[in-house]
């Protein structure tokens, strides 16, 4: 989801900038007129564009990293631990049934 906003961002910074602004120069700040700072545009979307594309490839690759962290934490279960937990499974659903039998009867 970050990876997805992060691009859609920059694409506007882009399309505003380049299609949309008619100015040479960017203004960037808030508060008073001595708190602004003064860019060319070209140079404004090319930071945005780098900083975008920098937080894009340490997303991505901690994304990768954290799955391959993921899948090498997993074990295989054995036989007896799966039959173990099919069988837990459906006594909780043979409950969860029960349960909302009896709560139909009480209407």
């Amino acid at each position: 989801m970050i990876i997805i906003s992060l691009s859609l961002v920059a694409v506007w910074n882009v399309v505003y900038f380049v299609w949309l602004y008619k100015g040479d120069t960017v203004y960037i700040g808030w508060g008073g007129p001595g708190e602004y700072k003064k860019f060319q545009k070209k140079f404004y979307i090319f930071v945005c564009l780098f900083d975008t594309a920098i937080l894009l490839v340490f997303y991505s690759y901690f994304l990768c990293v954290v799955s391959n962290y993921k899948n090498a934490l997993r074990r295989e279960l054995t036989a007896e631990e799966r039959d173990e937990k099919k069988a837990a499974k459906k006594k909780a659903e043979e409950e969860e049934k029960k349960a909302k039998e009896e709560a139909e009867k009480k209407k």
